[in-house]
């Protein structure tokens, strides 16, 4: 090759080189932008997913004092009821979630929100009232705390099935002056010694719900009642508890023409109910 050719040749070549180089960045630059963009939209789309979820579960979520004491569940909320009445504070939540571990993860929740006192709980399946597991305990506070895990096995008269679910109940504290009113039976059912508590009485149904009442005196009211109505109270198995207590005890009494069920649901909080 002579000189002639290669002052010829020489600058075409680094022509091309240039070109080449340059089509190398482009194409890297537009794989990048796209990568990014891919990565952008992504991120977008869970950030709008998170927001839409936290915006779902935040507008359900009630926003009154007992609440505020609840952690926020992961899962997606159903209902929440209002269970408030002239006695006590008390609100109602339901939660879909996808299996029992929700639930479970949740009561740890819950336990590190300071529901650690008088803790109750139950994995005996109780097809009659519709739950499989359920935990109960109160805050130094004396605020009263209910989950029921449902499995989704329980079966409606008309066939239908129950979703996977578990359902939180929380009450304040019952603090309004006992007035044992003298009705039919409430007549007969001796005044617990205490001056803390509310009876609801009605020709089918007498319950009252007491507070302050110890442990030691729950157990010598039901001595009491046993020795007035000549009866022995059987205790019954916890998981066939209408109450969820820690402990009760029932008689069929036939002076008040029904069963006389006496629970000591924690906290110095006992039921007494007659059917």
């Amino acid at each position: 090759m002579n000189k002639k050719q290669t002052v010829i040749i020489f600058p075409i070549v680094i022509v091309i080189l240039s070109i080449l180089i340059s089509l190398v960045f482009v194409f890297k630059n537009d794989s990048t932008n796209d990568q990014n963009t891919i990565k952008n939209e992504k991120n977008t789309e869970n950030t709008e997913n998170k927001e839409k979820k936290e915006t779902n579960i935040n507008s359900k979520w009630p926003t009154n004092e007992l609440a505020l004491l609840l952690p926020i569940p992961d899962n997606e909320l159903d209902e929440v009821y209002d269970y408030s009445c002239d006695y006590y504070k008390g609100i109602g939540i339901d939660v879909n979630c996808n299996d029992r571990n929700d639930y479970l993860e949740y009561i740890e929740q819950c336990k590190n929100k300071g529901f650690t006192y008088d803790i109750k709980s139950s994995d005996v399946k109780n097809g009659g009232l519709g739950y499989s597991s359920f935990f109960s305990s109160y805050n130094k506070d004396g605020v009263y705390l209910l989950i029921v895990y449902d499995d989704g096995d329980f079966v409606y008269e008309n066939g239908d099935h129950t979703n996977k679910n578990y359902s939180i109940t929380i009450k304040g504290p019952i603090t309004c002056n006992l007035i044992w009113e003298k009705g039919h039976r409430s007549g007969m059912i001796p005044q617990p010694n205490t001056s803390t508590g509310f009876i609801r009485s009605d020709d089918g149904l007498f319950e009252a719900m007491i507070s302050n009442m110890s442990h030691d005196d729950f157990l010598e009211y039901i001595d009491l009642c046993s020795k007035k109505f000549n009866v022995q109270f059987k205790k019954v198995d916890v998981s066939e508890s209408y109450d969820y207590s820690d402990e009760e005890y029932q008689a069929t009494v036939d002076e008040l023409d029904g069963t006389l069920s006496i629970g000591y649901t924690g906290f110095s909080n006992v039921i007494i109910r007659c059917i």
